[in-house]
């Protein structure tokens, strides 16, 4: 996949009026979008449900096939960061992590322990993502 047919747009992680575009599995470009249907599931919104995972794999990875079939809504930000570290479903969730940190800013600020996982997830992305 050429990536330089499609350059990165720079944004501000801030402002998410402005759609970005991110790579998906198949090799097709989607736009983040903060308009999100936190009903579904990954497995719905992406249409691409994933065989069982095979016997051997580790507990990470049969968490990772678990985590597509929960809505998005109900997803954690420890699962949400599980799940976008894996680049798994990172347009849809990359949006619903940036809104996470937001209404967790503040908390995270008076308190001496800083859960960052779901913010190095985030932030370790590739550019493009941005």
């Amino acid at each position: 996949m050429k990536h330089d047919a499609y350059p990165p747009q720079m944004v501000n992680p801030g402002d998410l009026r402005r759609p970005v575009r991110a790579d998906t599995p198949n090799g097709r470009k989607r736009k983040m979008s903060r308009k999100i249907d936190e009903t579904k599931s990954l497995e719905q919104i992406e249409g691409i449900k994933w065989p069982a995972p095979p016997p051997d794999a580790t507990g990470l990875v049969k968490a990772s096939y678990e985590l597509r079939k929960l809505p998005m809504g109900r997803l954690d930000a420890h699962e949400v960061s599980r799940l976008i570290g894996q680049d798994i479903g990172v347009p849809w969730l990359l949006p619903i992590a940036l809104d996470i940190l937001h209404r967790t800013a503040h908390d995270q600020s008076l308190s001496d322990f800083n859960d960052d996982d779901l913010l190095t997830a985030a932030l370790t992305r590739k550019s493009h993502v941005w």
